[in-house]
C-alpha cells in the first residue's frame, strides 16, 4: 500500500481559490479513488458540506478564497474532528496558532504529503 492509497474511498472537502489548481487536484483525487466534495468557493458552501450527514473524511483548504478566510471552516472541522491541511502558495505564518496539529503544505504540493498528513499513521503535523 502506498501513501496515495490512503485516499481510496475517502470523502475530501476541497477549497481552493485557483481554479486550475482546484480542477487538477479534484481530478487527481478522483483518479485515486476519493470522492471530492467541491471544489467549493465560499465558506458558506464549505460549512454546508462539512455539516452534512455524510461530511468529509478530510479536507484540503486554501487559506483565502477571494475576500474570505477559510479559518471558520477549519474551526468547524476541528470541532467535528475532521483532519485538514492548509495548501497555499505563501508562508504558513498567516495561520493563527488556534489550529493545533494542522499541516501547512506549500504549493505545489505532493499528494502523498497530503495523504500522510490527513490519514497516515506517522505524525507529520506541525504548528
Amino acid at each position: 500500500m502506498t501513501d496515495l492509497d490512503l485516499f481510496r474511498k475517502k470523502r475530501i472537502l476541497l477549497m481552493a481559490e485557483d481554479r486550475a489548481f482546484a480542477r487538477d487536484m479534484a481530478n487527481d483525487l478522483t483518479l485515486l479513488g476519493a470522492t471530492v466534495l467541491g471544489p467549493v468557493a465560499t465558506t458558506a458552501d464549505a460549512t454546508a458540506v462539512a455539516s452534512s450527514a455524510r461530511g468529509p473524511d478530510g479536507a484540503i483548504l486554501d487559506i483565502d478564497i477571494g475576500e474570505e478566510s477559510t479559518f471558520p471552516v477549519a474551526d468547524l472541522l476541528l470541532r467535528f474532528e475532521v483532519p485538514f491541511v492548509f495548501a497555499a502558495a505563501f508562508a504558513p505564518d498567516r495561520v493563527p496558532r488556534g489550529f493545533p496539529g494542522y499541516v501547512f503544505c506549500g504549493i505545489p504540493v505532493a499528494l502523498s504529503q497530503i495523504a500522510k498528513a490527513l490519514f497516515g499513521k506517522e505524525d507529520i503535523r506541525s504548528h
